[in-house]
């Protein structure tokens, strides 16, 4: 099977731009009779084009490119894989990072849209990412007896993705790339481990950065060993080379051991519950993840025992954004979920959290006060939550204070080292009040903070602008508009605890609140969905 790959120069200017189309239009041309597949580069028509022009040069090459694309399978009945700045069908104005490949009579049979893009695409207003947002499967095409798989420039970067297109067992994996920052030896090593690890060609195209650049270029070919069978560096034009797709790389099954597929070898010691949270769990960090929401207080507890795990699981089943917990520490020093400073009201024993070892706790029956289908359950341990749902909610983290002064250093430490255990600190924010506000932002800055004032005297937004705090949490009725009107003028992300009547949260959605906790977690979100108002 034989591949046209073409590796255009780079048009820095935009003036540029026409003899760039140009010079593909005359590749295509040229294009030998006996050629399968053509590959293209990533913005074919359009690289290096900023938001407010890329739109038009996007359409524009497109209506060059494909036409001509088209004319060029008809000629060598050959197919075609051209990556674009692509109209999305809803909105002419919006576009995707899009890949095409296209059979051999011309027509679409496959589109791939890149999944991971670098924050200078995001930025350009023109840009279309919210696919990106929720899972999505490997776009996987079987043509002429193959399978193929895509990769966008970035989209190499990213090892998880990359073994997620390994288990398709695919034939072939169109890269279609610009890298302009990346060094040659790098994007040589990155094409390399696709292969091996794909145990498929690599067929990449990209541009050329001229022939006195280290960066970027590199369009080649590359077999399932590892093995560079072409790759043009900085050369400016095209090549073809000749594979046979349904070649594998072989290795022994171990020492002296007899010979496997490569990717059968790695499969059987795979250990994936070692791995970074990942899959379709997982959901969108906190930074990124839409507003309004609600959020579980104490999990869905109106059904289950308050900050229990079965609370937790039942409103991260049902879909909850966010989950609110809050944290003690015991007498030696782990730390349990439990929202009082004593474990008498919810439990069938009494005793300080802070006086009492966990091994003593763990003798208290957490669910028989609420009904007898959940006695035996325990109070559970922050690490006992962070095990079943890291990543699978946003986690509102009420820390608790022995001392209103100064929270325990050594304490918080043990409460991020949690955190960063599970490789959440994306999906987790710390509430609390000034003690716990001033030791996180002095040991962990980066992690989102939440300012709750135990005062109850509106003064709750001063202190979240002090301790430069993301979000700031009302304490009804301690609160009004103007509090919440301050908190947006500063940037502040406004939660309320609490509401349990829908037409009190929708009250408050109206002031502009962004997330609402909430007891009867279920009974809220059908009300405000049906309603069509969150």
């Amino acid at each position: 099977m034989k591949f046209l790959i073409i590796q255009p120069p780079y048009p820095i200017a935009k003036d540029m731009i026409e003899n760039h189309i140009n010079f593909i239009l005359e590749e295509l041309d040229n294009c030998p009779l006996d050629v399968d597949c053509i590959v293209l580069p990533e913005y074919s028509g359009s690289a290096g084009r900023k938001s407010e022009e890329h739109y038009m040069v996007a359409k524009d090459s497109a209506e060059k490119l494909i036409p001509a694309l088209r004319k060029t399978i008809s000629r060598v009945g050959c197919m075609a894989v051209i990556n674009f700045a692509y109209p999305i069908k809803d909105d002419a104005q919006k576009f995707r990072n899009t890949t095409l490949l296209l059979n051999r009579e011309g027509h679409i049979v496959g589109t791939y849209y890149k999944q991971h893009l670098p924050t200078g695409e995001r930025l350009q207003k023109n840009i279309d990412y919210e696919y990106t947002k929720k899972y999505c499967a490997p776009t996987v095409i079987e043509i002429d007896g193959l399978k193929a798989s895509f990769l966008t420039c970035y989209d190499i970067y990213f090892g998880e993705y990359i073994e997620q297109i390994a288990r398709h067992n695919i034939d072939i994996l169109f890269v279609s790339s610009l890298q302009r920052g990346e060094r040659r030896d790098i994007i040589e090593m990155q094409a390399k481990y696709c292969a091996f690890r794909c145990n498929a060609f690599v067929i990449r195209s990209s541009f050329s950065m001229g022939e006195n650049s280290n960066l970027g270029g590199c369009s080649m070919a590359v077999s399932p060993s590892g093995e560079i069978i072409h790759n043009m560096e900085q050369t400016i034009g095209s090549v073809v080379v000749e594979i046979e797709p349904k070649n594998k790389y072989k290795r022994p099954n171990g020492f002296e051991q007899p010979m496997v597929l490569a990717q059968d070898f790695i499969e059987k010691g795979r250990t994936p519950w070692s791995y970074r949270p990942c899959g379709p769990s997982i959901v969108l960090p906190d930074e990124t993840m839409p507003y309004p929401r609600l959020c579980a207080h104490r999990g869905f507890n109106t059904i289950a025992p308050e900050n229990s795990l079965a609370a937790f699981g039942a409103a991260v089943a049902l879909g909850a954004e966010e989950i609110e917990l809050d944290l003690w520490p015991t007498k030696n020093g782990e730390l349990v979920v439990i929202h009082d400073n004593s474990i008498d009201r919810t439990t069938d024993k009494i005793g300080k959290v802070y006086d009492l070892t966990y091994s003593e706790i763990l003798k208290a029956d957490a669910g028989i006060k609420i009904s007898q289908s959940f006695s035996g359950l325990r109070i559970p341990l922050f690490e006992d939550v962070l095990k079943k749902f890291a990543c699978q909610a946003i986690i509102n983290i009420h820390i608790k204070s022995l001392n209103a002064k100064e929270y325990d250093k050594d304490v918080f430490r043990k409460i991020i080292k949690l955190i960063d255990y599970y490789d959440c600190r994306k999906h987790v924010y710390i509430a609390g009040e000034e003690d716990v506000l001033k030791v996180a932002y002095e040991l962990a800055p980066d992690i989102a903070r939440c300012a709750i004032d135990g005062k109850y005297d509106y003064t709750v937004v001063d202190l979240a602008i002090k301790y430069k705090c993301k979000k700031v949490q009302f304490f009804k009725p301690y609160f009004n508009q103007d509090m919440i009107d301050k908190a947006h003028k500063n940037n502040i992300i406004c939660n309320v605890f609490w509401a349990d009547d829908p037409v009190e949260a929708v009250k408050f959605l109206n002031m502009g609140i962004d997330t609402i906790l909430t007891n009867d977690y279920l009974r809220i979100k059908n009300k405000i969905e049906k309603d069509k108002q969150y």
